[in-house]
């Protein structure tokens, strides 16, 4: 199962005891998915609450002194 970073909003850890609990909740809601990096929100329960999950793209952006290629790199090795 591939992991996924799962951030707690304020209001699910304010009505959480055990926010690992939450997480693991979360990532096990993850890996019933085919494909979880296309999710945009899933509802799960933890501990008898209702949570729902909803994914957001992540972009970093780092500063390159030198001199990077005027490509796009992609991880399936197309150029």
């Amino acid at each position: 199962m591939r992991k996924f970073a799962v951030h707690l909003t304020p209001a699910a850890r304010d009505v959480c005891r055990d926010q690992e609990a939450v997480r693991r909740a979360a990532q096990s809601a993850l890996s019933t998915l085919d494909e979880p990096g296309n999710v945009e929100f899933l509802k799960f329960t933890s501990q008898g609450k209702q949570f729902a999950l909803s994914a957001r793209l992540v972009i970093d952006v780092d500063f390159f002194p030198s001199r990077v290629p005027d490509r796009v790199i992609r991880r399936n090795g197309r150029i």
